[in-house]
């Protein structure tokens, strides 16, 4: 006799709870925060600051190490269990003041409280949840996202986009590729190359390129993972961009006319203003350049620097 292993799924309930979730991206230091906290301030919309799984299965993603359909059964399990049911539970939330997830800068306390003296199990959770929207964002995770919307196409992705100069001198000022922050005890939100070498190789450099990175300017990394990220925005673009569901919002609009850009967004996904909306739209003003874009191209390698020059004008608004 011949068994054949039958196919294993996630609960109804699960995926039902996360068909018409917003995901919230675009390149780093493109606004994502920002635009995150507003749409996670809309009435009924449970939201999740940058939950960190994601970033590993959009590297598992990247590099082929794991099938685009197992990698979002995983996502979907950890974003419904670990966030939005304990959200709709009451549980889990954020309540420290200087954090851009502080559940309060979002949502007033007797909304929380309504939901922690009527939500006493994962029952009533799951029973409850079709009242709530689930949203979170991530910067950049553009492969994992796929993975996630070529079988959900209801989901809302809003994919803000911002003007690369800006882009590639607020990473620089972060400091993020530095050779100070990438030793071996690095605190980075991605993963990296299991490669030998003096500093930390993330999972956003090609094969080809790990061992270059060991001796790369800070400047020529920054231009470079920046580089990486706009090729991948552009291919979901492509592959995605004439979707129903799928938004793409000017970071230089959201600063210029915040009101009118909430007001667009409540229409596209169907919600409504919350009780701390409008606080979140009178804080977003403009913000100055933090670096000198040129002299950071100047100490780029020529290849790096062409290529960052060719992808510029993909993202001039």
């Amino acid at each position: 006799m011949v068994y054949f292993m039958s196919e294993l799924q996630t609960n109804t309930f699960l995926n039902d709870g996360l068909d018409d979730m917003i995901i919230v991206t675009g390149l780093p230091r493109s606004g994502t925060t920002i635009l995150g906290k507003l749409i996670g301030s809309f009435r009924a919309v449970e939201y999740a600051f940058e939950p960190p799984l994601v970033t590993y299965l959009d590297a598992q993603c990247r590099h082929d190490l794991l099938d685009s359909k197992t990698a979002s059964e995983l996502l979907k399990v950890y974003l419904y269990y670990d966030y939005f049911a304990e959200f709709v539970h009451g549980r889990g939330y954020n309540f420290r003041p200087s954090d851009a997830s502080n559940v309060l800068k979002m949502q007033t306390v007797p909304e929380i409280l309504k939901k922690w003296n009527r939500v006493e199990s994962m029952a009533d959770a799951v029973t409850v949840a079709s009242e709530y929207t689930f949203s979170f964002k991530f910067p950049g995770t553009y492969h994992i996202i796929s993975a996630l919307y070529e079988p959900l196409p209801s989901v809302h992705i809003v994919d803000i986009g911002r003007n690369l100069d800006r882009v590639l001198a607020s990473m620089f000022k972060k400091q993020w590729f530095f050779d100070h922050n990438l030793g071996p005890d690095a605190t980075g939100l991605w993963p990296f190359h299991d490669c030998d070498g003096e500093y930390l190789v993330p999972y956003l450099v090609g094969d080809a390129d790990t061992d270059n990175w060991q001796t790369m300017t800070p400047e020529t990394r920054t231009a470079y993972i920046c580089n990486r990220f706009a090729e991948s925005r552009l291919a979901f673009t492509q592959q995605y961009g004439d979707r129903e569901n799928y938004h793409q919002i000017r970071y230089e609009r959201l600063i210029d006319d915040p009101a009118t850009v909430t007001d667009e967004l409540i229409m596209a996904l169907g919600v409504a203003r919350g009780s701390k909306t409008q606080s979140i739209v009178d804080e977003i003003e403009p913000t100055t350049a933090p670096c000198d874009v040129e002299a950071i191209l100047a100490d780029c390698d020529s290849e790096v620097r062409e290529r960052f020059l060719e992808l510029r004008q993909e993202f001039e608004y």
